[in-house]
């Protein structure tokens, strides 16, 4: 019982620590993609994603876009980061609009792969999703080639097929990031571009206290089956 003790102490520890440092820090570097749209209220071009090299918590993600086009992000920059799972923005206060539609839309298409081409029209496509109503976002034809306005007919014509409507989609799988600057003085929260990423995998450090668990519990199985 002693070591049993012993051994959970540990483990609580080390959790203690895991938590500690995850104090969530976004880094985003300035390789994103400049994207020429179509829309009231735009000056173009507009920055976007994939913004590549960003870090979640120091750890590279697979990709970076944008979500909310009308804020904005300076670049290269670290910042503190709200995370949410859910689909919500600037601390679990904004639900983004058809969020389950761009979580569907990256899970199918998006990959560390992308081509520049497949990221513009990806950027411009979750834009387009985003701000359905109007709807008045696109990619502008004067600026691109039929490579990456093929891209995105294909990204939006998928969504918006009466075979996929994905509203109901997943969010889990996603970190829906908000950089913030937190003034002490009046205590008020200022927001920056949110930005959706596939949610990295697990650290080496959770994985091994997940070992940890699996071998203590083993361990008790193996003695109540002896003894019994």
């Amino acid at each position: 019982m002693r070591k049993a003790t012993i051994i959970m102490t540990c483990v609580s520890l080390l959790l203690a620590v895991t938590w500690v440092a995850k104090a969530d820090s976004l880094y985003l570097t300035a390789n994103f993609n400049n994207i020429y749209l179509t829309g009231s209220g735009l000056n173009n071009p507009v920055g976007g994603g994939s913004i590549a090299g960003s870090k979640l918590n120091g750890k590279l993600l697979p990709y970076d876009f944008c979500i909310g086009l009308y804020t904005d992000v300076y670049v290269p920059k670290t910042y503190d980061a709200f995370v949410t799972n859910n689909g919500t923005v600037n601390g679990g206060n904004v639900k983004i609009n058809n969020a389950g539609e761009i979580a569907w839309l990256l899970t199918t298409y998006a990959s560390p792969q992308m081509t520049h081409d497949q990221q513009v029209a990806m950027q411009a496509a979750i834009w387009h999703i985003e701000y359905s109503t109007p709807g008045n976002i696109g990619l502008s034809t004067s600026a691109y080639g039929s490579d990456v306005l093929n891209y995105f007919k294909t990204y939006i014509g998928d969504v918006n097929n009466g075979v996929y409507k994905h509203n109901d989609f997943s969010l889990t799988g996603f970190d829906w990031i908000t950089p913030y600057s937190y003034n002490e003085c009046n205590h008020t929260y200022t927001y920056y571009q949110p930005q959706i990423t596939a949610t990295p995998e697990p650290s080496s450090l959770l994985l091994i206290l997940s070992g940890l668990f699996s071998l203590y519990g083993l361990k008790i199985f193996r003695k109540k089956f002896q003894t019994a």
